[in-house]
């Protein structure tokens, strides 16, 4: 596939090993953060030969927010970067722009103001991870 992110929700930690293996081992999808609790949870899984996760996923109510950086073309030539390389990268404007994955498995049912409250809740912590991640200007594209 040519996505370098992809998320699921409605993944069970109980078969989670066997029923994703296919996404490392088929598809090189090699990193992966399931969310933290509950029966059914959202799973990212990324290529890091393309994007690199920048700060720790973030878990809220039934959300999962990730944060990368695009690999350099210096790490993509040699597959990986030394960790002296990345720090280069990632002290140069071009690699300090960031981008931003929430993964939402929103409430099912009647509860539509816990729907809203689910994309308010993960939003504000996009904008708060990216002030953490010292962006220039969170808010703006």
């Amino acid at each position: 596939t040519d996505a370098d992110v992809v998320c699921f929700q409605e993944v069970s930690p109980l078969s989670f090993e066997e029923d994703f293996a296919f996404m490392k081992e088929d598809l090189g999808y090699d990193g992966c953060e399931l969310f933290k609790k509950g029966r059914f949870r959202p799973a990212t899984f990324w290529k890091t030969r393309k994007c690199d996760l920048v700060g720790a996923p973030v878990h809220k109510d039934r959300t999962l927010l990730t944060a990368f950086r695009v690999v350099s073309k210096k790490d993509d030539a040699t597959g990986t970067a030394t960790a002296e390389e990345k720090k280069e990268d990632k002290n140069s404007s071009k690699e300090d722009k960031k981008w931003y994955v929430l993964n939402c498995h929103l409430q099912a049912g009647s509860q539509g103001g816990r729907r809203v409250r689910q994309i308010h809740e993960g939003m504000r912590a996009v904008f708060t991870l990216a002030k953490k991640l010292k962006e220039k200007d969170p808010k703006s594209p």
